[in-house]
């Protein structure tokens, strides 16, 4: 489950984890929600700047730090 900046998430990418609001142990999404851009932009004007993603994610795993 990588966790990626929201600026590289993309409609369909599923959520690994619940995302919290930035400062706050608030949800504002759950476990296995599919990112649409309405989704993305809410998270951005939450204050949120990471999220955790099922993966691998073709064409990024060698951006990011995965644990095999």
């Amino acid at each position: 489950m990588p966790n990626i900046p929201l600026t590289m998430a993309t409609p369909g990418m599923v959520l690994a984890k619940p995302v919290l609001r930035a400062k706050s142990s608030v949800a504002i999404a759950g476990e296995g929600l599919t990112l649409t851009q309405e989704y993305i932009d809410r998270f951005k004007s939450s204050g949120v700047t990471q999220i955790n993603v099922r993966g691998p994610i073709p064409g990024m795993e060698e951006s990011l730090d995965f644990k095999k």
